[in-house]
């Protein structure tokens, strides 16, 4: 199942952005992966540089593409 193999992949890992995704998220932002909605959008969460979750227009959780990201080791 290809959803089943995307979230072993994905699911909580830390990422970055490697698409701006809008004013306040963009290219290079840390984040993690909270939920796999389909092949090619998923949830996450981002933090700023001292850790904290951002918050923008009272969201928490913003949704992306499969290919707006990379994973951090």
């Amino acid at each position: 199942e290809p959803i089943k193999i995307l979230k072993k992949k994905y699911l909580y890992k830390k990422i970055e952005l490697t698409k701006n995704l809008n004013e306040k998220l963009k290219s290079g932002q840390k984040g993690a992966i909270l939920e796999i909605i389909d092949k090619n959008k998923l949830f996450a969460e981002f933090y700023d540089k001292k850790g904290k979750q951002i918050e923008l227009n009272n969201e928490l959780v913003f949704e992306i593409g499969i290919n707006q990201f990379k994973l951090k080791k």
